[in-house]
């Protein structure tokens, strides 16, 4: 329910304040827990869930953590990096503490999140 819920109001979010790239789409990125625990796979199984939903959201890059910051820390200035040419609207992550490090990480670089 915590994935889905989350997934659910940020694509909204972003529908309502038209973030889509130039090709129509609403791009994200997310962070998984490790694929192989269930509260992990149920997470993502919202998020899958929500994008059914919304075929005009996609996510750019979904990435498996071990459920901590470090990670995240490590992987989003590299994914930002890669994806520069990209408008990414957001940045799921499957627990508070994968979220919390990623907007430390985008504000720092100037890209508030909302």
């Amino acid at each position: 329910m915590a994935g889905y819920l989350t997934a659910e109001h940020m694509v909204t979010k972003a529908i309502k304040q038209k973030l889509q790239d130039i090709n129509g789409y609403i791009n994200f990125f997310a962070f998984e827990g490790v694929r192989k625990t269930s509260f992990s796979s149920e997470r993502v199984r919202g998020l899958n869930d929500v994008l059914k939903k919304y075929p005009e959201v996609r996510i750019i890059q979904s990435i498996a953590t071990d459920w901590t910051p470090k990670y995240v820390e490590f992987a989003l200035p590299r994914l930002l990096s890669r994806y520069l040419k990209c408008q990414v609207a957001g940045i799921w992550g499957a627990n508070s503490a994968l979220a919390r490090t990623s907007s430390q990480i985008l504000i720092e670089k100037g890209l508030y999140p909302s």
